[in-house]
């Protein structure tokens, strides 16, 4: 991986996100209200700053329309035509905190946007109205994506250190993962202090696979946790990526093209390092929880991990019930399922020069594979790799 290019004269402040459509263009929002809009060989196409210079936290192109990009700025969303963002085509002013990020269904039905109220608004882009109002989190909620596949599901994270997977119809999260216990269920072995310990694993960043059947996690803790998504629509506790030595985030996996055979995904911290993973083996049926591990009940019934719900779901090392020889035999599986959560190396990993705010990878004819990275300073870099 290399620095091939960087962007500059977009914007006087930090960049804070950025999106790519699939023709290549690139949407950047920052502090102060900027948005640029940047053509596939970097030069920049269109500018705006909103009056109410508000940060730009999320920008979002829809997946079937290359000419518009959903942003927001502070609690307001606009939708704007790159070619002449000056005049908004419609503006979603339901929030009463700023919105963190935007995502849209693969239909372009439905946009679902994140706030600092732990709240998401689902919102019908037909009639421009509230389709419902999802509360779950009890903190920021920090992250939100809608399945590939599935235009109904949604997962969503925050600093409450839940994972929730929802479907919009209801109004509860169909499933619930806390990040707390998964970490402490992979911990039972370590016996000297890390990262991965001292520090929460808030939920900064989440995103799909391709395919829809892995969600990653990436955590405050310097730990990327992989989820797997069963048939049912639920959520499961697979491997732990540990390669980061400071908060994960940003997630992003790479876009599929043809000819190639397995999920990649990137991750970024903190600790001003870019990763690669190859996530081809980390995702099969040895990497997940063990039939013998105490939070489900055999494995081709890997329905839900809801560790939250009830307490038989809770790792027993949390429980105050049963003998101490029950608990001590808690404990041995508990130590099955935390060796069995498989630790692997990154493919690529790469140090930034600065904090990494965002990562928006794209792939080009060729094989040859872009990443656009926006960091704590008003540049964007742009990275390159070469798939063998």
């Amino acid at each position: 991986m290399e620095l091939n290019t960087v962007l500059t004269g977009g914007h006087s402040q930090m960049v804070l996100c950025l999106g790519v459509n699939a023709g290549g263009q690139v949407a950047s929002g920052g502090e102060g209200g900027e948005v640029c809009f940047w053509s596939p060989d970097g030069e920049i196409v269109s500018q705006k700053s909103f009056p109410s210079r508000a940060d730009v936290n999320s920008v979002c192109f829809p997946p079937q329309q290359g000419s518009v990009v959903y942003v927001s700025a502070g609690e307001v969303i606009e939708l704007l035509d790159i070619r002449s963002p000056e005049c908004s085509q419609a503006t979603f002013a339901f929030h009463n905190e700023d919105v963190n990020q935007i995502t849209v269904d693969p239909k372009d039905g439905f946009l679902a946007a994140c706030d600092d109220d732990g709240l998401i608004k689902v919102i019908d882009l037909r009639s421009h109205k509230v389709l419902r109002t999802l509360k779950g989190h009890s903190a920021i909620c920090s992250s939100v994506r809608y399945h590939p596949t599935v235009p109904r599901e949604i997962a969503s994270g925050g600093l409450d250190c839940v994972v929730h997977l929802w479907e919009t119809t209801r109004a509860s999260p169909r499933t619930s993962v806390n990040m707390r216990e998964v970490t402490a269920a992979g911990m039972e072995d370590e016996l000297m202090p890390s990262p991965y310990m001292v520090n929460p694993p808030f939920v900064h960043s989440l995103d799909f696979s391709p395919a829809g059947d892995v969600l990653a996690c990436g955590l405050e803790s310097a730990r990327v946790q992989l989820l797997g998504r069963g048939g049912r629509r639920d959520l499961w506790p697979g491997a732990s990526l540990e390669g980061h030595t400071r908060g994960v985030t940003q997630v992003a996996f790479v876009p599929n093209h043809p000819g190639r055979t397995q999920d990649l995904l990137l991750t970024a911290g903190n600790d001003c390092r870019m990763m690669l993973w190859e996530t081809a083996n980390i995702t099969s049926e040895d990497s997940f929880l063990p039939e013998n591990s105490p939070s489900i009940t055999s494995a081709d019934k890997l329905e839900t991990i809801d560790l939250t719900s009830t307490k038989s779901k809770i790792p027993p090392a949390y429980q105050s019930s049963g003998s101490g020889r029950e608990r001590e035999s808690d404990k041995r599986n508990q130590g099955a399922c935390s060796s069995a959560l498989k630790k692997k190396k990154a493919t690529l990993s790469m140090k930034h020069k600065d904090k990494i705010n965002w990562l928006a990878p794209s792939t080009s004819v060729g094989s040859v594979n872009l990443v656009f990275v926006a960091d704590v300073s008003e540049i964007i870099s742009v990275y390159q790799w070469k798939l063998a």
